[in-house]
């Protein structure tokens, strides 16, 4: 928190989730069955895990976004999507990072996924992040538990 009781809302370099072994490992344990939660809170598939930091400077919290070719053919909108999710993100954040804070040697990788057919307003994205938010930290706080 700053010293205004605000929580920083920026999502640096260091928070996404990126490099061709990290997000094959995510993917291969998905598809595996392993340790990967996914649920749908349309219009966005969800996964995360929690791992062991690889390096000490690792962000606590680390996402993906994706939006295939299938949904939409133009640059212009699947950049939309993005820029839509990593807002929605970068303001609710700041409770998985609370979350972690906790956990220290080990980090939440999330992916994103934009499962839906057309194009979405802030207000839908922003719902959807708030209460995959709220469904990840239940799953952490009752990982944690036992």
């Amino acid at each position: 928190m700053t010293e205004e009781g605000r929580h920083r809302e920026t999502f640096r370099k260091a928070e996404r989730l990126c490099g061709e072994t990290t997000v094959g490992a995510f993917f291969a344990a998905r598809n595996e069955g392993s340790g990967v939660e996914s649920f749908v809170k349309y219009p966005l598939l969800v996964g995360f895990r929690v791992v062991e930091k690889r390096k000490a400077e690792e962000a606590s919290c680390r996402m993906l976004i994706s939006v295939g070719k299938k949904r939409f053919k133009r640059a212009v909108k699947r950049n939309r999507v993005k820029r839509l999710v990593r807002e929605a993100y970068r303001k609710e954040k700041w409770r998985l990072e609370e979350e972690m804070s906790g956990s220290e040697g080990k980090t939440l990788q999330i992916a994103y996924s934009f499962v839906g057919k057309e194009l979405p307003t802030q207000e839908d994205i922003d719902k959807s992040i708030r209460v995959s938010v709220e469904r990840m930290l239940k799953s952490i706080e009752q990982k944690k538990r036992g």
